[in-house]
């Protein structure tokens, strides 16, 4: 079943733009696309404006989505600034983090991952539509049961899952 939510990406603008192009134009099973908004054009007003400024723009653009997805590429371990303040709005917020490794690691991808990100709540995942709509499925809830139990440790899924998805290690 197709997700309608509206998802936030959060993303190193230059450096994934092809992966963020690659998101908006995937289609769901049910032929649809994700609902998906982002603060691209906020990428190039870093240096232009003050980041209290950003950073309204930001948050206000972030509280209208109710999942954040960070596609997680080589450089964004090493994109402090943006990337920084898109988790720490919500983890503040307590929105559902999903991690989207862009090359297909299905855990924590330590060498990319930014570091609040490998010990708070959040889920990795590969970059496959089918994991990305059964994440955007089901994580939203479950993420609110992991808050109710106060458990803060990055998740992943089995690989039970991604083969009942059709997406099996040879795939990547």
């Amino acid at each position: 079943m197709a997700t309608q939510q509206k998802i936030f990406i959060a993303f190193d603008g230059p450096n994934d733009d092809e992966a963020y192009q690659a998101l908006k134009a995937m289609q769901q099973s049910d032929g649809t696309v994700f609902n998906i908004t982002s603060a691209r054009e906020l990428h190039g007003r870093l240096d232009k404006e003050s980041d209290e400024s950003l950073k309204e723009k930001l948050y206000r653009i972030m509280d209208e989505a109710s999942i954040c997805m960070v596609l997680v590429g080589s450089t964004t371990k090493s994109y402090r600034r943006f990337i920084k303040w898109q988790i720490e709005r919500a983890l503040a917020t307590s929105k559902p983090i999903i991690m989207v490794n862009e090359n297909c690691i299905r855990t924590v991808d330590y060498d990319r991952c930014p570091t609040m990100m490998k010990k708070n709540l959040g889920l990795h995942i590969a970059f496959h539509a089918p994991i990305i709509e059964y994440a955007l499925e089901h994580y939203p809830k479950s993420h609110q049961e992991h808050i109710k139990e106060e458990e803060h440790n990055p998740l992943r899924y089995t690989q039970e899952i991604y083969e009942s998805l059709n997406l099996f290690t040879s795939d990547l």
